[in-house]
């Protein structure tokens, strides 16, 4: 399993059994892609709150956009 955090601690992101965890301090939209650029999935994350994504296995980039931040952030689904 893997867990990272990001600046301030406005996002954390961990990995597990095909699924994504995303928290945040602040209302954004999380933004999946796998590593060719593909959407995969998009979800409203609502300020303090932890939303699941559920995906197949492998390597993604998580783009996390709010009005103070816009980070994009690179996980693996084990």
């Amino acid at each position: 399993e893997m867990q990272r955090s990001l600046v301030g601690s406005e996002m954390c992101i961990e990995t597990g059994n095909e699924a994504i965890v995303i928290s945040a301090a602040q209302t954004g939209t999380a933004t999946v892609y796998t590593t060719d650029g593909r959407l995969t999935a998009q979800k409203q994350i609502e300020a303090e709150s932890v939303e699941s994504i559920t995906l197949p296995r492998g390597i993604y980039v998580v783009h996390f956009m709010s009005a103070v931040q816009n980070t994009p952030q690179k996980v693996t689904v084990k």
